[in-house]
């Protein structure tokens, strides 16, 4: 590249859609923030995908490489492990080395997977190249791995991650040789500064393509019941137990509803926990929901709780935020780091029921303070423009690329 033409940069992401969610979702919307200032091409596997991504990428050049799950293995433990990524990875060298032989790439940049434990075919190569945004490996806390008992065994895999990081040496050849590696949140880096030393920088993989709510006024609000929202996947450790326990304490004369939104094999366990407490009049779990519906559960709610005590991300957050909602969470992890003094309370991490009694607190205390509630969303409106908008994320990644490559 000369002058000011644009970069050309390979991305790799074999997981990647437009109607996805997850880290699927999220490379989606980086790529697309980045196709107008790069020359992008995208390496990616065969799925049911990619007609959707043409028509949303025109500009962006789509190869792909035949990499399928394991289908005895079932759909869920596919989606945690991706058993087939092992196949994607030499089928990406085979065509990294056809595209290096037809085009000068300025860069490389992996996108997915997200998870730390899966080496990048990029590090055969001589071009520079960017990992990340890396999440995932989070441990559960000491005081609450207690609660863990009923999750499935496919959800300890993190927990062989410190192994794989030690002692696979593809893994580790990838990290020692990427030019520069992306952490979605800061503590990241602890778990790969052997590998990587200073070759790191925060990036969260997280955005919006724009502000999607107004401020929650509290002149609107008088009179009416104060509208709790949780939303997220079903398992133990988002901490939707932990709401219908808090719901349980907060005096029954306070007018407060929860709706809880999502699946999992934790949902019946929470239904039973609401029943057990009485709570059917207060706390509704309402299921799992379309992505557009979901958005109009964050415009009818007047904050997002959400104590989930292991959450290495928390796209949730973000999207609540967009809307103007403001955020209860747990001080760990990604959703600490996603929000600020001005737009969520952070509690702290405890065992479960002492989690409960400080988040019936604070629900209660927000119940008589519709005016911090207002105070909140604006912050949690500002927080979007100032950080997670995609047109200012796509310069800072710019910026890094640049950085990476002398510019």
């Amino acid at each position: 590249m000369t002058g000011n033409s644009k970069l050309n940069v390979l991305y790799i992401a074999p997981y990647i859609g437009v109607s996805s969610i997850g880290e699927a979702r999220c490379a989606c919307d980086i790529l697309t923030s980045m196709s107008g200032k790069v020359n992008a091409t995208l390496l990616k596997k065969v799925d049911k995908h990619t007609p959707d991504l043409r028509a949303a990428l025109p500009g962006v050049r789509i190869v792909e490489v035949r990499a399928d799950p394991i289908k005895a293995l079932g759909d869920r433990f596919n989606a945690i492990a991706k058993p087939e990524y092992i196949k994607f990875d030499r089928q990406a060298r085979k065509a990294i080395t056809a595209l290096l032989g037809e085009t000068r790439f300025d860069l490389i940049h992996q996108l997915t997977p997200m998870s730390m434990r899966y080496p990048s075919p990029a590090r055969h190569f001589d071009v520079p190249y960017v990992v990340g945004p890396m999440n995932g490996s989070l441990e559960t806390p000491e005081v609450l791995k207690s609660e863990m008992t009923s999750q499935p065994s496919y959800m300890n895999l993190r927990s062989v991650d410190s192994l794989r990081l030690r002692f696979s040496p593809s893994l580790r050849r990838s990290f020692r040789r990427a030019s520069l590696v992306l952490g979605g949140t800061a503590y990241v880096q602890d778990k790969l500064r052997p590998l990587v030393g200073d070759r790191f920088d925060v990036f969260s993989e997280h955005g919006v393509h724009g502000i999607g709510g107004p401020v929650r006024r509290a002149a609107d609000s008088a009179g009416r019941p104060l509208r709790l929202l949780f939303v997220g996947r079903m398992v133990r450790t988002k901490g939707a137990r932990e709401i219908v326990r808090a719901m349980s304490l907060v005096p029954r004369d306070l007018d407060i509803v929860c709706r809880i939104v999502g699946s999992g094999p934790d949902f019946d366990a929470t239904v039973a926990e609401v029943a057990q407490h009485g709570l059917a009049d207060r706390v509704e779990m309402v299921g799992r929901l379309a992505r557009e519906e979901v958005q109009q559960e964050y415009l009818k709610a007047d904050v997002l709780v959400f104590p989930s005590f292991r959450e290495a991300a928390g796209g949730v957050v973000v999207e609540a935020m967009a809307t103007g909602l403001p955020v209860v969470a747990v001080d760990y992890g990604g959703p600490a780091e996603l929000v600020d003094d001005r737009s969520a309370i952070l509690l702290p991490v405890t065992g479960s029921w002492d989690m409960a009694r400080n988040l019936a607190q604070v629900i209660s205390d927000l119940h008589g303070d519709r005016g911090r509630i207002e105070s909140m969303s604006e912050g949690a409106l500002d927080r979007i423009r100032s950080t997670f908008l995609w047109d200012t994320k796509a310069e800072a990644l710019l910026a890094k690329y640049g950085r990476v490559l002398g510019r």
